[in-house]
């Protein structure tokens, strides 16, 4: 599996969760979007499959034993982080289901916001779009989200449900993503390390994922320089990155409550660990 013969643009890589959690949360249009800002189970169960079908197996994806099938695609451990999220179909998917054509819609998240009647992002973003340094979330959408975790039993894609996308190809990010905060946190880093990353220039924010939890036991195979010879993949120092922008939005504790509530449908092994 070669990560490395992708375009520059594509290495930066969450975890909404993230298809580490904003991205567990997302072919033909199924049925107009439901009312009241909440989306039902079937209309969950299009949006990923929407964007599964677009993902590309052979970029931040690592095949394994145990895969999963959507379409034709085999899909086995996701290895992307947050940012992945923008490269992948699942805005796309979104905005036209709300109703965009992706080449007319203001922002890539436009859809989001059209659906759930929450703008995206906070007064301070300035203009209401994505931008490459930092941007400002709305925790009121963070919190909405929460109302969109699919039910583990409800099948995607024949023969898959969504527990078995969790097991097969997200627990490993989502894991990572939490206990990457807690080890900050209990280390007393988490204040110290938030002012070195918002003193700093944008080309020190990107190194810092580099060296912040390198020594962290959350690093695994997958981590290693002899599988990830560019650090690309999703690990500790991704996660911590990850944590410091959502710092700078103080955003922080609404996504870690709502990786709590992924946990306590998906993961109650990892939710015990959390408390």
């Amino acid at each position: 599996m070669q990560h490395y013969s992708r375009p520059a643009r594509r290495y930066k890589v969450w975890a909404a969760f993230l298809f580490s959690i904003l991205t567990l949360g997302t072919a033909t249009l199924v049925s107009a979007p439901s009312d009241a800002g909440l989306l039902n189970q079937r209309e969950l169960a299009f949006l990923f499959r929407c964007a599964l079908l677009k993902e590309d197996p052979e970029w931040m994806w690592a095949t394994k034993d145990d895969n999963i099938q959507v379409g034709e695609k085999i899909l086995g451990e996701f290895l992307g982080g947050a940012q992945h999220i923008r490269y992948s179909g699942l805005p796309e998917c979104i905005n036209t289901y709300a109703s965009y054509a992706s080449s007319e819609a203001p922002d890539i998240f436009s859809g989001l916001s059209s659906l759930s009647g929450i703008p995206v992002y906070q007064d301070k973003q300035g203009e209401q779009h994505f931008r490459e340094d930092i941007n400002y979330y709305n925790p009121k959408l963070i919190v909405w989200l929460r109302n969109l975790i699919p039910e583990p039993s409800i099948t995607f894609a024949p023969g898959t449900d969504f527990q078995r996308l969790y097991d097969v190809s997200l627990k490993r990010n989502a894991r990572i993503l939490a206990f990457a905060y807690l080890e900050m946190k209990n280390k007393g880093k988490y204040k110290e390390l938030l002012q070195q990353y918002r003193d700093a220039s944008d080309e020190a924010r990107v190194d810092m994922k580099h060296y912040l939890l390198e020594d962290s036991q959350l690093n695994d195979h997958y981590a290693s320089e002899t599988f990830d010879q560019y650090s690309w993949n999703f690990d500790a120092g991704h996660a911590a990155a990850f944590w410091l922008r959502r710092g700078l939005d103080d955003t922080h504790e609404e996504v870690f409550g709502l990786i709590q509530a992924v946990f306590a449908k998906y993961d109650k092994e990892a939710l015990k660990k959390l408390k």
